[in-house]
């Protein structure tokens, strides 16, 4: 999160963006999200919290997110206001995890507008964003490309564990059917 915070103030990023990447660590590992892809994609958004679009900060909407009726791209009216940062966040990643059809989605609740069950897993990967969320084909290959200068992991691949041998039977000792010594 400190290598995140360092990469968005290397780039001019506003104090309030910096301070969003803790959000992002806390919030995105239970909704199945990498925080340093959704960070990377409130930084392509926002310009590093610049707001230099459609929005500006007082709408504390990471991600571009529109009202549940949709709108004109560049009516301001048409993309949502949050209450907080915290609302924002959370809604952004609950988009997010929707279009990369994580398990458990879609939500009943959630502050996200534009929660729609048809969009559940339409961008499996990141590089699919591209034409999907936004209108660029490169879209999210400019995300993957911002979040290795954060310093992307890459995920671990599944290590196959062998099965464990199964335990040998063991059958309790059979009691005799007859008492030694005994006058039968």
């Amino acid at each position: 999160m400190e290598r995140a915070q360092a990469w968005a103030a290397g780039r001019g990023a506003t104090p309030t963006f910096v301070r969003l990447a803790p959000l992002y660590w806390r919030l995105a590992p239970p909704r199945g999200v990498r925080p340093e892809l959704a960070y990377a994609q409130a930084a392509k958004e926002t310009n590093f919290g610049r707001f230099t679009g459609v929005l500006d900060a007082s709408f504390r909407n990471p991600c571009g997110l529109k009202r549940t009726a949709g709108g004109g791209n560049y009516d301001p009216s048409a993309h949502r206001r949050f209450r907080s940062w915290k609302q924002g966040v959370t809604a952004h990643l609950d988009h997010l995890a929707l279009y990369a059809g994580a398990p458990g989605y879609p939500k009943r609740s959630t502050p996200d507008p534009r929660h729609f069950p048809f969009l559940h897993g339409k961008a499996p990967t990141l590089q699919a964003l591209g034409g999907a969320w936004a209108p660029s084909r490169t879209y999210g290959r400019e995300i993957v490309r911002m979040a290795g200068e954060i310093g992307l992991r890459k995920p671990r691949p599944a290590v196959k564990r062998p099965k464990p041998a199964p335990a040998p039977r063991v059958f309790p000792k059979p009691r005799p059917h007859f008492v030694e010594g005994a006058n039968l």
